[in-house]
């Protein structure tokens, strides 16, 4: 009998496309110098002093990023003129008292942009100040901005959960600083709420950022641990 003949070969399916992965566009962010202060009569000495940092949105694609930016920037110029008025009595005080070693109260405030794009504006704030004492106190704080809305970011808004935050940051600052004791850093961590954080973003994962007297004594200095994405994807929204 004649062979049986073949069923045509089947095309298989084609595989659907995946979404296109929409651009990230950088940002343009400048800064400029803020300043306030008081001197001596004689004009040789400062008194009390306040400078800090203007950041302005070079990109007209985000009105209400730089309308978010502009407020910021009018908040640090109240608080830097209120520094100088609350302790100018207490500095002119302090110069009588020591005039030799007297150097002026200051308080200073500097950023450094983490990530600027079409998605997230992350800049980390340095604050020190000096009002009298042994040394100046200082810190570090984390400004995040949603670039399209201009709110302010929170950290619910970056991770898909926060229990176990806690234990998994104990876990890497003693791992990064194995020698510091840091005595009842579980149990301090657990009284910490989402908003209790000080953090950024970076292109490669979250920073969070622990200052001196915070979490350890003030000569362990500025502590942090980083959450890289490709570490934990799905703790990532």
């Amino acid at each position: 009998e004649p062979a049986p003949t073949p069923d045509p070969p089947t095309t298989p399916e084609p595989t659907p496309a995946p979404e296109p992965v929409p651009a990230v566009v950088p940002l343009r962010i400048m800064k400029g110098p803020g300043w306030h202060g008081e001197y001596e009569t004689d004009g040789y000495r400062d008194l009390c002093t306040a400078s800090w940092e203007y950041l302005a949105l070079m990109d007209d694609a985000y009105p209400a990023l730089a309308d978010a930016l502009w407020e910021w920037n009018t908040d640090q110029s109240v608080g830097a003129y209120s520094f100088v008025q609350e302790f100018l009595t207490d500095a002119k005080e302090t110069m009588a008292q020591s005039p030799e070693y007297f150097g002026g109260f200051t308080y200073e405030s500097e950023y450094t942009v983490q990530r600027a794009d079409s998605l997230v504006l992350s800049v980390r704030e340095d604050v020190s100040s000096y009002t009298g004492g042994v040394h100046p106190n200082y810190g570090t704080v984390g400004l995040n901005f949603d670039t399209a809305t201009g709110a302010r970011l929170e950290l619910t808004d970056v991770l898909t959960k926060t229990d176990g935050l806690n234990k998994l940051l104990a876990e890497k600052l003693r791992g990064k600083y194995p020698s510091e004791p840091f005595a009842g850093l579980d149990e301090l961590l657990m009284t910490y709420s989402p908003e209790s954080y000080s953090w950024t973003l970076s292109y490669q994962g979250i920073t969070f950022y622990f200052s001196p007297y915070e979490i350890a004594p003030y000569a362990a200095g500025l502590l942090t641990a980083t959450i890289w994405f490709d570490e934990m994807p799905e703790l990532f929204r």
